[in-house]
């Protein structure tokens, strides 16, 4: 994937602009949506598209879904990015350590 800084700090962004407004989503059905390589489809549809992920191509959601299932397997949210609660959350640490790994 070319870019791939650029597009995981994209989705930390628009991400971000959703928590700046207050909203939450279940972290249990964030991690259901993640074991079905289908969080960023469910987000887009869930805000109605007011978080759209238009810089992706299929194959870079492809990437980036497979890449979340592997950290959801390898890591636990709670012990290593200290996330209990708003799913939003975990999936901005995917895409920092994602980042923090191409560094």
């Amino acid at each position: 994937m070319e870019n791939q800084g650029i597009k995981y700090t994209n989705i930390i962004f628009k991400i971000n602009s959703l928590i700046d407004q207050s909203e939450i989503i279940n972290l249990n059905e964030t991690i259901e949506k993640i074991k079905e390589y289908n969080v960023l489809n469910w987000l887009e549809e869930k805000f109605d598209n007011r978080l759209i992920f238009d810089i992706l191509s299929k194959e870079d959601r492809n990437e980036i879904e497979i890449y979340f299932e592997a950290m959801w397997k390898g890591v636990n949210e709670k012990d290593k990015f200290c996330i209990e609660n708003n799913g939003l959350c975990l999936l901005i640490a995917y895409c920092l350590q994602k980042i923090k790994e191409i560094i």
